[in-house]
C-alpha cells in the first residue's frame, strides 16, 4: 500500500482542502473502517474476538464555529444502556487488561488512530496534550484504553488515561480497579500523584476516584492538567456524552475534545447541547467518531 493511501495521508490531504474552502458550509471528511462486533459491544468481561463485522465512520470537523457539523441518521433512541460493573479485581488483573484492551479495540479503529498520532507528533512537541473524549454511553468505555495502548506504541510518547466520570466511574468500573483513590481525591489540591495512578506496560490510568464533596475551581483542573502535561506526551480523559456540571470546567481546562456517537442512537439534542458547551469553554472540537452499528450484548 503506497503511502497516498494511507489514513494519515488522507487526513492531511482533507484537512487541507478544508483550509481552501471559503463557502462556510458544514463539511465532513468520513473514513470507512470495518470493526469487530466485540470491538462494538458493552459488557463486564474482557472482549472476545468475533468474525462479525460492522461498519464505522470518523468524521472530522473543521474547528471554527461555521464549520461545526450535527450528527446524521434517523431518529435516535434515547434509552442507554448501563454498563454491567465488574468484581473489583487486582491491579495486577488490571494491568493485564491494558494489552486485552489494545488487541481487541486500538487496532480495529486504525483511523482514530492515525489521527491521534498525527496530532500528538506537532502538539506535543513542547507540552503535552490533554484531549477529552464524551462517549455515547452505549459503547464500551474500554476502548480509549485500546487506543491509549495503540498511540503509546506507535508514537513512543507516554499516555496518560482518565475516568471523567466522577459519578459513574463507567471506565474505572469496566476495568475494574479500587474506586478509592483517584481523579476525585486529586482535583481539590490540584496535584498529579503517582499513588493513584495505576501503570501498565505503556499506558497509565488514573481512575475516577469517590469521595468528591463539591466540583472543583476550573483552576484546579487546569493545575491538575498541566501536570498531566509536563509528565505524558498525550492524556486521553474518558467522559460519558452526557450534560454534567462538572463538564464545562474539564473542558475549559483541555486542549481538544472528540465526540463517540452511535447513529440513530445518539440523540441529536445531546449533540448539539454538548456542541454548544465546547464551544462555551472554548475548546476546540477537534473530531467525531460516528459508529454506524452497536452490536447487541
Amino acid at each position: 500500500m503506497g503511502h497516498g493511501d494511507r489514513p494519515t495521508a488522507r487526513i492531511v490531504e482533507a484537512l487541507e482542502q478544508l483550509e481552501r474552502e471559503r463557502d462556510g458550509a458544514p463539511y465532513t471528511i468520513p473514513f470507512s473502517g470495518h470493526a469487530s462486533s466485540a470491538g462494538n459491544r458493552l459488557k463486564a468481561a474482557p472482549p472476545q474476538p468475533a468474525a462479525e463485522t460492522s461498519s464505522e465512520t470518523i468524521r472530522v470537523w473543521r474547528r471554527d464555529e461555521a464549520h461545526l457539523g450535527t450528527l446524521s441518521g434517523s431518529d435516535p433512541r434515547t434509552t442507554a444502556a448501563k454498563t454491567p460493573r465488574p468484581e473489583t479485581q487486582s491491579e495486577e488483573e488490571s494491568a493485564g487488561q491494558f494489552r486485552i484492551f489494545q488487541r481487541h479495540y486500538g487496532h480495529h479503529l486504525q483511523d482514530v488512530v492515525d489521527v491521534l498520532v498525527l496530532a500528538l507528533g506537532w502538539k506535543a512537541q513542547k507540552t503535552g496534550w490533554v484531549s477529552v473524549h464524551l462517549m455515547d454511553e452505549a459503547l464500551d468505555p474500554g476502548v480509549i484504553l485500546g487506543l491509549a495502548a495503540e498511540v503509546a506504541e506507535r508514537s513512543d510518547e507516554p499516555v496518560l488515561v482518565i475516568d471523567g466520570d466522577m459519578r459513574n466511574s463507567a471506565l474505572t468500573r469496566r476495568l475494574g480497579v479500587n474506586l478509592a483513590a483517584g481523579l476525585a481525591g486529586l482535583l481539590p489540591r490540584g496535584v498529579l500523584s503517582d499513588e493513584a495512578i495505576l501503570k501498565g506496560q505503556r499506558i497509565s490510568f488514573l481512575p475516577a476516584g469517590t469521595g468528591l464533596v463539591s466540583l472543583p475551581a476550573w483552576l484546579e483542573c487546569r493545575r491538575l492538567f498541566d501536570g498531566c502535561r509536563q509528565r505524558y506526551g498525550l492524556t486521553l480523559v474518558y467522559f460519558p456524552l452526557k450534560y454534567d456540571n462538572f463538564l464545562p470546567k474539564l473542558l475549559r481546562a483541555s486542549d481538544e475534545a472528540w465526540l463517540w456517537c452511535v447513529k440513530d442512537r445518539t440523540p441529536k439534542h445531546t449533540v448539539r447541547q454538548i456542541t454548544e458547551i465546547i464551544r462555551g469553554a472554548s475548546c476546540p472540537l477537534s473530531a467525531s467518531v460516528l459508529m454506524e452499528t452497536v452490536a447487541s450484548r
